[in-house]
């Protein structure tokens, strides 16, 4: 859902630099702060993302905007002042949330070949024999993608600023579906995360074959060791921690609440996560596990 291309004399162009609307007029500089204004360019979207148009284009578009959003989240907010694609912006948000359920789901699937599900056995075991534990095992972690999908699409409902006009609100809330660049790290610190296992994993046993080499075999260990927490860090403290506070500033860089309703985002947010677990990753495995306890109840 674009608005429009760049000779629709619809589309309100905004200054980049304060935000005044110089929609309409034929300077080349803002008049209320100087700045100077490129009306051609500033009709064309240029979140990478946005305007790939070729697998590849797609492919470091998308690694292009994952970087902006996490380490220049200020400059794709300058880019309200431009149309922005909805349609693209869901696909993108669709994207991360995805890339982040995968992780996780490897995780589980490698579980199965290698352990014969038994991290399923010990989440679920307490609840006796005869549990399908596997079953409702899968059935969370199915339900980690929607959790994932719902919690980060609700700083979206923060940019219906009431003193906006509509296309304007949509705007904000196509740039605030990018915020969801920050779940695109979790797959990378997977991958740090397994490397660094596999490191330490190798240091201890090549530490009781190897004497001689016994000192190196130690440090390949620890350090190893180390490179797993910090992918760890990454998926469950930075991700989130940097989702939260990219979130807030965009409510704020949009100007769209005041500090109560920054306050208010920051205090629901951890709220609708634990909510929205428990409605998810809890309540589907609790009710598929009702369902098998009324089906099976050999009571008649």
């Amino acid at each position: 859902m674009s608005e429009g291309t760049a000779a629709d004399p619809t589309i309100e162009l905004l200054c980049p630099a304060c935000g005044y609307n110089v929609t309409g007029g034929t300077s080349n500089t803002c008049p209320e702060c100087g700045a100077p204004i490129d009306r051609e360019q500033l009709a064309k979207p240029s979140i990478p993302w946005a305007i790939a148009t070729t697998p590849w284009q797609t492919l470091t578009g998308f690694v292009k905007t994952v970087l902006l959003v996490t380490f220049r989240d200020r400059r794709i907010w300058r880019e309200a002042a431009r149309p922005v694609s909805l349609s693209s912006a869901r696909s993108f948000h669709l994207i991360s949330v995805l890339l982040a359920w995968l992780s996780y789901a490897t995780f589980v699937i490698v579980d199965f070949a290698d352990a014969g599900g038994q991290t399923a056995q010990n989440a679920f075991g307490w609840l006796g024999e005869g549990t399908p534990a596997v079953a409702l095992w899968c059935i969370a972690t199915a339900a980690i993608f929607p959790w994932l999908y719902t919690l980060t699409l609700i700083p979206t409902y923060w940019m219906h600023g009431p003193h906006l006009p509509v296309h304007r609100q949509n705007r904000a809330i196509a740039i605030a579906c990018y915020n969801a660049a920050w779940l695109a790290w979790v797959p990378v610190a997977a991958t740090i995360f397994i490397g660094g296992y596999s490191v330490s994993q190798f240091g201890a046993w090549a530490a009781g074959r190897a004497k001689d080499w016994v000192v190196l075999c130690w440090w390949l260990e620890y350090a190893g060791f180390g490179i797993a927490m910090a992918g760890l860090l990454v998926a469950v403290v930075a991700a989130p921690l940097g989702f939260v506070f990219t979130a807030l500033r965009a409510a704020s860089v949009a100007g769209l609440r005041g500090t109560a309703g920054l306050i208010t985002l920051a205090l629901m947010l951890p709220v609708a996560a634990a909510s929205l677990f428990a409605l998810t990753v809890l309540l589907w495995p609790a009710l598929f596990l009702f369902a098998f306890i009324v089906l099976h109840d050999p009571s008649p």
